[in-house]
């Protein structure tokens, strides 16, 4: 089995096998990274004969910008430079000294994987698909020739390495490429066409900087208070409501928007002071990230009161996670009853 083989195959089956139990932050990101490659033995090819072309360790370096999802997955674009120069060329027409260089430019579009641990560390896996540039510079001796030539060709790659949060916006990573290219085809000096081969190994460390989501927009003054004549005693009302929502969703559905709504006007009937609005989560992901996702779910409801007409003053906000269910459960089990926002009116 190829090294190719096995890392898509790890990744198709680590994405299917693993759930998105814990998410990432979201945003778009920059990164770089510079390391060394190693690319496997070339076989250069024309109608004389046949010659393989050994070369040392390289330079390798890369740029990449893309988006980071919270469901673990990212793409982003990757351009990447392997520097390597020619070591040996045994074969037709291989005499010494031996020189020149192969390098090879990529352009890949990349959809990489983070598999949560709950730590600070993040292993993942990932391949791209795009094109290359491969070139040979001078590459002397080999098939009794000289080869100086570029082509660009389709390329893909697998991606493994892990990644460790410095911060919330930088990630720093080891990882590991294996690139392979459709087989490249070059002029000769001697006017000959050679068609060779391509495949690197590569290994480096970089930086991620992922872009802090924007904050959020300021909420509007809370109006002034008009003095108005002694009410009569506010009509009996229900003061308990819950609203549900979908796994790992922070909207309101239709029902649940039916139920908001009937809760502010009730609210305003009532004359209530008070209007606690608790967010819960079921126990499937992290305790950090139900926490977060809790308080979206408050914060959604509560701008849904706001514009219903309910001061801000009277809306009393708190996210309880996964700590609160409504119905007992294991952790990481999906329960419907506990992903909810509860609204008491007092």
């Amino acid at each position: 089995m190829t090294i190719r083989t096995t890392l898509l195959g790890a990744a198709a089956a680590i994405a299917i096998v693993v759930p998105a139990a814990a998410f990432a932050d979201e945003g778009f990101y920059l990164g770089a990274n510079l390391g060394v490659n190693m690319p496997g033995n070339a076989n250069y090819e024309d109608s004389t004969g046949e010659a393989s072309v050994d070369t040392n360790l390289g330079f390798s370096g890369a740029v990449s910008a893309g988006y980071q999802f919270q469901s673990n997955w990212r793409v982003q674009a990757d351009l990447a430079a392997r520097i390597n120069s020619v070591d040996e060329i045994t074969g037709t027409g291989a005499t010494s000294p031996f020189d020149g260089n192969v390098d090879a430019y990529s352009l890949l579009a990349d959809a990489i994987y983070g598999i949560p641990t709950g730590t600070k560390f993040t292993p993942y896996i990932g391949a791209g698909l795009g094109l290359a540039v491969v070139k040979a510079r001078n590459v002397q001796t080999v098939l009794g020739t000289n080869v100086n030539d570029t082509d660009v060709v389709l390329a893909y790659q697998g991606i493994a390495g892990i990644e460790y949060d410095i911060s919330p916006t930088w990630k720093a990573s080891l990882d590991y490429k294996y690139l392979r290219t459709a087989d490249p085809k070059f002029e000769a000096d001697n006017t000959s066409e050679v068609k060779t081969d391509y495949e690197d190994h590569t290994i480096t460390v970089g930086l991620r900087y992922l872009f802090p989501a924007a904050p959020a927009p300021a909420e509007p003054p809370a109006p002034a208070p008009v003095a108005e004549p002694a009410p009569p005693p506010p009509p009996s009302v229900p003061n308990n409501y819950i609203l549900f929502f979908d796994f790992d969703r922070s909207n309101l559905s239709a029902d649940a928007d039916r139920i908001l709504a009937a809760a502010a006007s009730n609210a305003q009937q009532a004359r209530a002071t008070t209007i606690e609005v608790s967010g819960h989560t079921d126990r499937s992901g992290s305790d950090r990230y139900n926490m977060r996702l809790s308080q979206r779910r408050a914060d959604v409801v509560k701008k849904a009161l706001l514009a219903r007409g309910i001061p801000a003053e009277e809306i009393v906000v708190t996210a309880a996670g996964e700590g609160s269910p409504l119905v007992p459960t294991a952790d990481g089990v999906r329960e419907a009853q506990n992903r909810r926002v509860q609204i008491l009116l007092k």
